[in-house]
Protein backbone atom coordinates (compact mmCIF):
# COMPACT_ATOMS: atom_id res chain seq x y z
CA UNK A 1 0.00 0.00 0.00
CA UNK A 2 0.92 3.61 -1.01
CA UNK A 3 -0.14 7.04 -0.17
CA UNK A 4 -0.86 8.75 -3.16
CA UNK A 5 -1.80 12.74 -2.68
CA UNK A 6 -2.34 11.95 1.82
CA UNK A 7 -4.15 8.74 0.60
CA UNK A 8 -3.95 5.43 0.95
CA UNK A 9 -3.77 3.55 -2.24
CA UNK A 10 -3.10 -0.39 -2.80
CA UNK A 11 -3.97 -3.34 -5.49
CA UNK A 12 -5.65 -6.63 -5.48
CA UNK A 13 -5.04 -9.43 -7.72
CA UNK A 14 -7.50 -10.41 -9.79
CA UNK A 15 -8.36 -14.49 -10.83
CA UNK A 16 -6.56 -14.24 -14.23
CA UNK A 17 -3.11 -13.86 -11.62
CA UNK A 18 -1.73 -10.67 -14.08
CA UNK A 19 -4.05 -8.03 -13.15
CA UNK A 20 -3.87 -6.04 -10.35
CA UNK A 21 -6.82 -3.67 -8.91
CA UNK A 22 -6.07 -0.13 -7.45
CA UNK A 23 -8.20 1.68 -5.61
CA UNK A 24 -8.77 5.27 -3.79
CA UNK A 25 -7.48 6.65 -6.99
CA UNK A 26 -7.54 10.28 -7.26
CA UNK A 27 -10.65 10.91 -9.22
CA UNK A 28 -9.40 13.65 -11.32
CA UNK A 29 -6.00 11.51 -12.56
CA UNK A 30 -6.49 11.24 -16.40
CA UNK A 31 -5.63 7.65 -18.14
CA UNK A 32 -2.04 9.03 -18.69
CA UNK A 33 -1.53 9.92 -15.04
CA UNK A 34 -2.50 6.68 -13.48
CA UNK A 35 -0.34 4.75 -16.43
CA UNK A 36 2.94 7.22 -15.10
CA UNK A 37 1.89 6.59 -11.65
CA UNK A 38 1.60 2.52 -12.14
CA UNK A 39 5.06 2.63 -14.45
CA UNK A 40 6.97 4.40 -11.31
CA UNK A 41 6.39 1.48 -9.24
CA UNK A 42 6.03 -1.44 -11.87
CA UNK A 43 8.91 -2.26 -14.38
CA UNK A 44 6.59 -4.02 -16.60
CA UNK A 45 3.27 -3.34 -17.38
CA UNK A 46 1.19 -4.45 -20.50
CA UNK A 47 -1.73 -1.77 -20.37
CA UNK A 48 -4.00 -0.19 -17.21
CA UNK A 49 -7.84 0.51 -17.45
CA UNK A 50 -9.16 3.80 -15.83
CA UNK A 51 -12.84 3.42 -15.69
CA UNK A 52 -14.62 7.15 -16.59
CA UNK A 53 -17.92 8.85 -14.99
CA UNK A 54 -19.82 8.44 -18.47
CA UNK A 55 -21.56 11.84 -17.45
CA UNK A 56 -18.15 13.33 -16.10
CA UNK A 57 -15.76 12.86 -18.81
CA UNK A 58 -12.91 14.38 -16.96
CA UNK A 59 -13.63 12.16 -14.12
CA UNK A 60 -12.52 8.81 -13.00
CA UNK A 61 -14.45 6.53 -11.22
CA UNK A 62 -11.60 5.93 -7.93
CA UNK A 63 -10.07 2.91 -9.16
CA UNK A 64 -8.43 1.31 -12.37
CA UNK A 65 -6.70 -2.09 -13.11
CA UNK A 66 -3.06 -3.00 -14.25
CA UNK A 67 -2.27 -5.78 -16.88
CA UNK A 68 1.42 -7.53 -16.71
CA UNK A 69 2.84 -9.30 -19.08
CA UNK A 70 3.05 -12.80 -16.34
CA UNK A 71 2.45 -13.37 -12.61
CA UNK A 72 6.17 -12.76 -11.49
CA UNK A 73 6.12 -9.27 -13.15
CA UNK A 74 3.39 -7.77 -10.66
CA UNK A 75 5.28 -8.97 -8.14
CA UNK A 76 7.69 -7.36 -8.93
CA UNK A 77 7.96 -3.37 -8.22
CA UNK A 78 10.94 -0.64 -9.28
Amino acid sequence: MTKTEGRKTGGLSSSDQKSLFFGSIPREWTSDEFDKNIGEVFEEVDSVYLPIVPSKRNQNRGFGFARFPSHADKGRSS
